[in-house]
């Protein structure tokens, strides 16, 4: 088992099949490897047949600073 020092932390993107008709949801996750991160969230969405695809990539922040408006 590993340990908090060694996690990483990885964008996770769900979406239900068939995808044409549902949208992605995307899920910040911190785990040791990106198949453990896709593993946390196909438990969380409790997918134990695969009606979902998935797509992983390390999690970037975002830079300082905030919205002020949107229209």
């Amino acid at each position: 088992m590993s340990t908090p020092d060694t996690m990483n932390k990885y964008v996770v993107t769900a979406t239900r099949t068939p995808t044409s008709y549902n949208s992605p949801t995307s899920y910040v996750v911190e785990a040791a490897s990106s198949d453990d991160a896709t593993d946390v969230v196909r438990h969380s969405l409790r997918d134990f047949t695969w009606n979902y695809v998935y797509q992983v990539k390390p999690y970037i922040p975002p830079p300082p600073g905030r919205i002020l408006s949107s229209y």
